[in-house]
Protein backbone atom coordinates (compact mmCIF):
# COMPACT_ATOMS: atom_id res chain seq x y z
CA UNK A 1 0.00 0.00 0.00
CA UNK A 2 1.66 3.24 -0.96
CA UNK A 3 1.06 6.78 1.17
CA UNK A 4 0.35 9.85 0.13
CA UNK A 5 2.62 11.96 2.47
CA UNK A 6 1.10 15.11 3.98
CA UNK A 7 2.68 18.45 3.16
CA UNK A 8 1.58 21.18 5.87
CA UNK A 9 3.55 24.64 5.59
CA UNK A 10 2.08 24.58 9.17
CA UNK A 11 1.72 22.77 11.62
CA UNK A 12 1.00 23.99 15.47
CA UNK A 13 -0.95 22.52 18.53
CA UNK A 14 -2.41 24.50 21.53
CA UNK A 15 -2.59 22.18 24.60
CA UNK A 16 -4.72 22.53 27.63
CA UNK A 17 -5.82 21.01 30.78
CA UNK A 18 -9.98 19.94 31.79
CA UNK A 19 -8.35 18.99 35.26
CA UNK A 20 -8.64 20.94 38.48
CA UNK A 21 -5.18 22.95 38.88
CA UNK A 22 -3.00 21.34 41.14
CA UNK A 23 0.69 22.85 42.33
CA UNK A 24 1.94 19.73 39.55
CA UNK A 25 0.17 22.23 36.64
CA UNK A 26 2.25 25.29 38.39
CA UNK A 27 5.51 23.07 38.55
CA UNK A 28 5.52 21.40 35.07
CA UNK A 29 3.99 23.58 32.76
CA UNK A 30 4.62 26.95 33.87
CA UNK A 31 8.06 26.25 35.89
CA UNK A 32 9.69 29.06 37.61
CA UNK A 33 7.75 32.53 38.24
CA UNK A 34 6.27 32.92 34.92
CA UNK A 35 3.17 31.05 34.51
CA UNK A 36 -0.20 32.23 33.98
CA UNK A 37 -3.80 29.96 33.74
CA UNK A 38 -6.29 30.91 31.82
CA UNK A 39 -9.44 29.51 32.51
CA UNK A 40 -11.92 28.76 30.06
CA UNK A 41 -16.13 28.34 29.88
CA UNK A 42 -15.54 25.67 27.92
CA UNK A 43 -19.06 26.09 25.39
CA UNK A 44 -18.03 29.44 24.11
CA UNK A 45 -14.36 28.19 23.76
CA UNK A 46 -14.85 25.95 22.05
CA UNK A 47 -17.22 27.45 19.30
CA UNK A 48 -14.07 29.53 18.35
CA UNK A 49 -12.99 26.44 16.56
CA UNK A 50 -15.96 25.10 15.23
CA UNK A 51 -16.03 25.79 11.30
CA UNK A 52 -12.54 26.49 10.83
CA UNK A 53 -11.02 24.20 8.26
CA UNK A 54 -7.81 24.22 9.25
CA UNK A 55 -8.65 22.98 13.31
CA UNK A 56 -9.74 19.85 14.60
CA UNK A 57 -9.76 19.49 18.59
CA UNK A 58 -10.59 17.22 21.11
CA UNK A 59 -9.75 15.48 24.20
CA UNK A 60 -6.60 12.95 24.53
CA UNK A 61 -7.28 9.69 24.13
CA UNK A 62 -4.57 7.67 26.91
CA UNK A 63 -3.80 4.42 25.77
CA UNK A 64 -1.73 1.86 27.36
CA UNK A 65 1.80 1.15 25.83
CA UNK A 66 0.92 -2.63 25.38
CA UNK A 67 -2.48 -1.71 23.24
CA UNK A 68 -0.34 1.49 21.22
CA UNK A 69 0.88 -0.76 18.11
CA UNK A 70 -2.63 -2.02 18.02
CA UNK A 71 -4.29 1.63 17.76
CA UNK A 72 -6.20 2.32 14.30
CA UNK A 73 -3.80 4.74 12.32
CA UNK A 74 -5.70 4.65 9.34
CA UNK A 75 -7.02 8.33 10.19
CA UNK A 76 -3.81 10.13 10.38
CA UNK A 77 -5.90 13.19 11.97
CA UNK A 78 -6.71 11.01 15.12
CA UNK A 79 -2.52 10.40 16.02
CA UNK A 80 -2.50 14.20 17.81
CA UNK A 81 -4.95 12.99 20.20
CA UNK A 82 -3.23 9.97 21.41
CA UNK A 83 -1.25 9.84 24.49
CA UNK A 84 0.67 7.43 26.74
CA UNK A 85 -1.46 6.44 29.92
CA UNK A 86 0.87 7.27 32.28
CA UNK A 87 -0.43 11.05 31.55
CA UNK A 88 -4.08 10.44 32.22
CA UNK A 89 -4.35 12.73 34.97
CA UNK A 90 -3.49 16.03 32.84
CA UNK A 91 -6.63 15.49 31.25
CA UNK A 92 -5.67 16.89 28.14
CA UNK A 93 -7.61 18.91 24.99
CA UNK A 94 -5.46 19.53 22.26
CA UNK A 95 -6.55 22.18 19.69
CA UNK A 96 -4.13 21.24 16.12
CA UNK A 97 -4.03 24.09 13.40
CA UNK A 98 -2.53 23.31 10.12
CA UNK A 99 -2.35 24.57 6.59
CA UNK A 100 -1.11 23.59 3.27
CA UNK A 101 0.80 27.12 3.28
CA UNK A 102 3.75 28.36 4.75
CA UNK A 103 2.17 30.75 7.87
CA UNK A 104 3.76 31.59 11.07
CA UNK A 105 0.46 30.95 13.06
CA UNK A 106 -2.76 29.88 12.81
CA UNK A 107 -5.16 33.20 14.31
CA UNK A 108 -8.14 32.59 15.68
CA UNK A 109 -9.85 35.87 17.36
CA UNK A 110 -10.30 34.79 20.97
CA UNK A 111 -14.11 35.57 22.25
CA UNK A 112 -13.78 37.26 25.82
CA UNK A 113 -16.83 35.34 26.81
CA UNK A 114 -14.44 32.33 26.38
CA UNK A 115 -12.28 33.31 29.48
CA UNK A 116 -13.56 33.33 32.87
CA UNK A 117 -10.10 34.54 34.68
CA UNK A 118 -6.61 34.52 34.57
CA UNK A 119 -4.90 33.25 37.56
CA UNK A 120 -0.82 34.18 38.08
CA UNK A 121 1.29 31.79 39.10
CA UNK A 122 1.55 31.44 43.06
CA UNK A 123 5.30 32.34 42.52
CA UNK A 124 4.77 35.53 40.40
CA UNK A 125 5.64 38.86 42.45
CA UNK A 126 2.26 40.79 43.49
CA UNK A 127 3.76 43.95 41.75
CA UNK A 128 3.59 42.32 38.42
CA UNK A 129 0.36 40.49 39.00
CA UNK A 130 -1.00 44.12 39.95
CA UNK A 131 0.29 45.36 37.01
CA UNK A 132 -1.06 42.71 34.21
CA UNK A 133 -4.35 43.31 35.99
CA UNK A 134 -4.49 47.07 35.12
CA UNK A 135 -3.19 46.55 31.72
CA UNK A 136 -5.94 43.35 30.95
CA UNK A 137 -8.55 45.21 32.58
CA UNK A 138 -7.93 47.83 30.62
CA UNK A 139 -8.72 46.47 26.88
CA UNK A 140 -11.36 46.93 25.59
CA UNK A 141 -14.13 44.20 26.36
CA UNK A 142 -11.75 42.62 29.08
CA UNK A 143 -12.50 45.31 32.09
CA UNK A 144 -14.63 42.73 34.11
CA UNK A 145 -12.21 39.85 34.05
CA UNK A 146 -11.10 38.24 37.27
CA UNK A 147 -7.61 38.32 37.22
CA UNK A 148 -5.95 37.07 40.59
CA UNK A 149 -2.54 35.85 41.92
CA UNK A 150 -3.17 31.74 42.40
CA UNK A 151 -2.99 31.51 46.31
CA UNK A 152 -2.06 27.61 46.04
CA UNK A 153 0.74 28.06 48.41
CA UNK A 154 -0.63 31.06 50.59
CA UNK A 155 -4.31 30.25 51.09
CA UNK A 156 -5.42 32.44 53.91
CA UNK A 157 -8.22 29.97 54.67
CA UNK A 158 -6.06 27.20 54.66
CA UNK A 159 -3.82 29.11 57.55
CA UNK A 160 -6.28 30.06 59.68
CA UNK A 161 -7.85 26.36 59.60
CA UNK A 162 -4.93 24.78 60.98
CA UNK A 163 -4.06 28.17 63.38
CA UNK A 164 -7.65 26.99 64.92
CA UNK A 165 -7.56 23.67 64.73
CA UNK A 166 -6.72 23.05 68.89
CA UNK A 167 -9.48 25.29 69.82
CA UNK A 168 -12.05 23.97 66.95
CA UNK A 169 -11.56 20.39 67.94
CA UNK A 170 -11.08 20.77 71.91
CA UNK A 171 -8.00 19.74 72.24
CA UNK A 172 -4.80 20.59 74.21
CA UNK A 173 -1.30 20.11 72.88
CA UNK A 174 1.27 19.81 75.16
CA UNK A 175 4.78 21.44 74.52
CA UNK A 176 7.03 18.88 72.85
CA UNK A 177 9.38 16.67 74.87
CA UNK A 178 12.80 16.95 74.15
CA UNK A 179 15.10 14.02 74.91
CA UNK A 180 18.08 14.60 76.71
CA UNK A 181 21.25 13.24 75.26
CA UNK A 182 23.64 13.54 78.12
CA UNK A 183 26.42 12.03 75.39
CA UNK A 184 29.10 14.80 74.82
CA UNK A 185 30.47 12.14 72.41
CA UNK A 186 27.86 12.81 69.80
CA UNK A 187 28.38 16.29 69.72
Amino acid sequence: MRHTPLHYGFLGAMCLTMAKKTFHHWQVFAGDSAGVCVFFRRDPFIAMFDGNSNVIHGPAEYVELPRIASVDASDIHLLPFLKRRGFIDEAEYRIIGFSPEEEPAIHVALNPRAVSKIAFSPFVRPTLVASAKKVINGLTGWGDLRVRHSKLTDSQTWQRAIANYPSRHSTVYGPWIDIADDDPEDD
